[in-house]
């Protein structure tokens, strides 16, 4: 629910959050700061990332980051950092 989420700890590979309800005009900042595994972003229910299918999981790579924008309710677009 915060502008700029920072994941310290990514246990496993998949490990996961949640996006808040995508929203026109919103934008958040997702940055996976471990060291070694990939975790995924999943949307809120209904909600998409880019073009994969309504709940399915973004993956962000080991200390990698990402902005999310919502251009229009219920889809949020990535642009990798």
């Amino acid at each position: 629910t915060t502008a700029i989420t920072r994941v310290t700890t990514v246990a496993v590979a998949g490990d996961a959050l949640t996006l808040p309800k995508a929203k026109a005009g919103m934008s958040l900042v997702v940055i996976n700061a471990a060291a070694a595994n990939s975790m995924d972003v999943f949307p809120a229910v209904g909600d998409s990332v880019n073009a994969l299918a309504a709940d399915a999981a973004y993956a962000i790579t080991a200390n990698k980051a990402v902005m999310l924008v919502c251009p229009v309710d219920g889809l949020w677009h990535s642009v990798p950092a």
